[in-house]
């Protein structure tokens, strides 16, 4: 996720930048002040049009309710990888 920060009503505790960088921290993403738009729409593009999805599914006794760290990590050179932290295995049941 990439957001970009409005520079209004932060102080008013409405919003803050920690916030944003928690949750971009979160997502994999990037926070972005509105004085980089231009470089902020420049990034999401190439990142959209350079980019692979995985997904891993605990198996079913693994569903604790608990948060559980992620790590991905790649060999190649030059990459960079862009992924959440962590999820909550929560039961659907």
């Amino acid at each position: 996720m990439y957001t970009a920060d409005p520079g209004i009503g932060l102080e008013r505790g409405i919003l803050d930048r920690d916030s944003l960088d928690i949750l971009t921290g979160t997502t994999g993403g990037h926070a972005f002040s509105t004085i980089e738009l231009s470089r902020a729409i420049t990034r999401i593009e190439s990142d959209a049009l350079t980019n692979y999805s995985i997904a891993y599914q605990p198996s079913a006794k693994n569903w604790d309710g608990k948060y559980h760290k992620l790590r991905v990590t790649v060999d190649r050179k030059g990459v960079r990888l862009q992924t959440e932290l962590g999820y909550y295995a929560v039961s659907r049941s």
